[in-house]
């Protein structure tokens, strides 16, 4: 050979070596030596190691697609353990339609979004293995819809915008899509989206909890696809509400978890909005936010437990980022509700350090509320965030140890905002109710018995003058916004509005609060005297806000029946045990 050698014969090779020049030309000078005939190898490409998405090799080179014009352009690769952007998903490749039409059938989706999901026993969830592709476009759209009414839910693209056509060929793209990248949040997402449908909305139910304890419990995985599903199963957990499998606050903290093992405070520890940061996934930091919006929307209102993520600088960076490079107008508003719910933790945490110090809380909540609602509320608020406003007002006023019950002007501002919330609620689209998250349908009911017990404290406080309470007035408007719901699924069957407005379900657990509500409201015009006892504290919030779980509570009913006319009124000491910690102090319950 002359010249260097390039490439290395086959004996060469054999050795590990490259060839030499020999005095020949084709004939290296180990083969010359050995007197070999000198067979050149041609040496094979070698390709770029796979990446791995989800546990999957992933190809290296992007999708290519064929524009109007005819020339072709390749695709970005979607973003790893993570849904699409907005921005990136308004076009799907063509060649992902073609496989979610020709591969995956319209008979056969479920079935491949189990085989995806890696369930072995599919025979086991029917209801899932028959979901028919139509069927699960039609869950998807709905969770589409959804996530706007709920703050930091996880966005996907909408493609509702260029007619008919197109939003199912965008939809069929996005199933696609989804279903390869990230199948476990699409069983979410069409989990959410399946309330019309109760039989499968339970198996879906059981298939998650499945597959979420197979991969965080068993498997140890930790990824910010499983974040976001269990987030996104939290945020409308009260869809599938049963009293025997309730887990919200444990799923919290298993989501409390999954935030520290990503790294997601300390990813967002530094201030600032720089050119790197402009370029973070939004949906990422969605994920951030939403687990901090239902520690203090759940865990503080809720459970009355203390915020467990305690990174508040990292939030706020969090949230300016997100109103930077998002357009979503809800999602400008993300600094003011992190705010929000930071004034909500605080309040917790003095409370809890004056009960035991025995010192009063050293900051003014209503004070700060104010300051809050001077630079943030304005005419183009969201409903949500008008909702948790008037709602952690309520709250900053009745949870105080400075008092075992509210003054009549603490009375008159709770009914004032909680008159506000409702009405606020009943304002929005007839949807709304279906849409909302959990923690503000927690606000909604917590509201509403609130309302039935401050009536009782105003009516005692008057001499027990009996006069009519906003309460009744907001139970009539509910039970005729059920009406009109109930009325819109039934109207012409089999059109995307009987899936939007029909949550039978969740309705009907509205339906059995709403008369639980408005027996306990009607309590107000009883002759008889009411006691301390009565007000702060009648069994446990349990019985109360569950009341409507069976017609005759025992143990409701042995707490009555052990209160005579002869048993002292007892008033409740000033050790933390006031008119909220007394409604709340079984919360963890419900």
């Amino acid at each position: 050979m002359q010249g260097s050698c390039r490439r290395a014969c086959e004996a060469c090779r054999a050795r590990k070596s490259r060839c030499l020049p020999g005095s020949r030309e084709g004939v290296c000078r180990r083969c010359e030596r050995s007197g070999l005939i000198c067979v050149h190898h041609e040496a094979v490409r070698k390709t770029a190691p796979l990446k791995r998405i989800h546990g999957r090799f992933a190809p290296n080179t992007p999708p290519v697609r064929e524009d109007s014009q005819g020339t072709t352009t390749a695709l970005g690769h979607a973003h790893s353990n993570n849904v699409p952007r907005p921005s990136d998903a308004t076009s799907f490749p063509e060649q992902e339609r073609n496989e979610s039409t020709s591969q995956k059938d319209e008979a056969a989706f479920g079935q491949a979004l189990l085989v995806e999901l890696g369930i072995g026993a599919i025979d086991q969830w029917p209801a899932c293995k028959g979901l028919k592709l139509q069927r699960a476009k039609t869950f998807l759209d709905q969770y589409i819809q959804m996530a706007h009414a709920v703050p930091f839910a996880i966005q996907l693209p909408s493609g509702n915008s260029t007619g008919a056509g197109t939003a199912t060929t965008d939809t069929d793209g996005l199933l696609g899509h989804l279903l390869i990248s990230c199948p476990v949040f699409l069983l979410t997402a069409i989990l959410t989206g399946s309330s019309s449908d109760r039989e499968f909305e339970k198996q879906a139910d059981n298939l998650f909890r499945h597959v979420l304890a197979d991969r965080v419990i068993v498997k140890g995985q930790t990824s910010l696809e499983l974040l976001q599903s269990l987030l996104t199963y939290l945020a409308w957990y009260h869809h599938r509400f049963e009293p025997e499998t309730l887990q919200v606050y444990q799923f919290v903290q298993l989501a409390n978890g999954m935030v520290a093992d990503l790294g997601l405070p300390r990813k967002f520890s530094r201030a600032g909005v720089n050119s790197a940061q402009q370029e973070a996934d939004p949906d990422e930091i969605r994920a951030f936010l939403l687990c901090y919006y239902l520690n203090c929307g759940g865990g503080v209102l809720g459970y009355d437990r203390s915020e467990n993520m305690q990174c508040i600088e990292s939030l706020r960076n969090a949230a300016k980022i997100l109103a930077v490079i998002s357009p979503r107008s809800q999602d400008k508003e993300a600094p003011a509700l992190v705010e929000l719910l930071h004034l909500v933790a605080r309040h917790h945490s003095a409370n809890s350090m004056s009960n035991c110090a025995a010192t009063p809380p050293p900051a003014s909540g209503p004070s700060l509320l104010k300051d809050w609602a001077t630079t943030f509320l304005h005419p183009q608020t969201s409903a949500t965030l008008r909702s948790s406003f008037h709602f952690t007002t309520a709250y900053s006023l009745l949870k105080s140890s400075s008092a075992e019950f509210p003054s009549s002007a603490e009375v008159q501002v709770c009914v004032h905002h909680f008159q506000e919330l409702l009405s606020n609620i009943l304002a929005q689209d007839l949807a709304y109710l279906v849409h909302m998250g959990i923690v503000e349908w927690a606000h909604l009911i917590t509201t509403l018995f609130l309302l039935a017990r401050l009536g009782l404290l105003a009516t005692a406080a008057t001499g027990g003058s009996v006069r009519a309470w906003p309460v009744h007035e907001y139970i009539a408007r509910f039970r005729s916004l059920r009406e009109s719901l109930r009325q819109a699924s039934e109207t012409e069957p089999g059109r995307v509005i009987t899936t939007t407005f029909s949550a039978p379900h969740l309705l009907g657990w509205l339906d059995r609060i709403l008369v639980a509500v408005s027996e306990r409201a009607s309590s107000v015009k009883a002759p008889r005297e009411v006691s301390s006892t009565d007000i702060g504290h009648q069994g446990s919030a349990y019985e109360l806000v569950n009341s409507f779980l069976e017609n005759g509570n025992p143990a409701l009913s042995k707490t009555r029946a052990h209160r005579t006319p002869a048993t002292p009124n007892v008033v409740p000491k000033i050790n933390g045990e006031d008119f909220w910690s007394e409604f709340m102090s079984d919360w963890l319950n419900w």
